[in-house]
């Protein structure tokens, strides 16, 4: 019975030890490419009315941040969702979003 929890005990003290040893893949299946600081993605094209009237907002010039027109989600009772086609699934190409 001794023998066995010896042996217990060693295999459990291994097995924490290998545990917290680092462990590094030579290739985790992502493609990393350095994205410079001035790639930018414009999810809504918010100088053209129809893509905002489109995703269910409404075009508003009180806020618009150097284009000449803003999305508004006015109608919130009887528009539910806006929807943005052109957002990408893949996000690993930016380093940060800004709104």
């Amino acid at each position: 019975m001794r023998i066995k929890r010896k042996l217990l005990s060693l295999i459990l003290s291994v097995t924490m030890c290998i545990a917290y040893v680092p462990v590094f893949a030579a290739w985790d299946g992502y493609v990393e490419t350095a994205v410079g600081e001035t790639q930018k993605l414009k999810i809504v094209d918010t100088d053209n009315l129809n893509t905002i009237i489109a995703s269910g907002a409404s075009p508003d010039t009180d806020i618009t941040n150097g284009a000449s027109y803003s999305a508004r989600w006015r109608n919130m009772p009887s528009t539910t969702r806006l929807v943005f086609n052109d957002v990408p699934r893949d996000w690993t190409e930016y380093g940060r979003i800004e709104f």
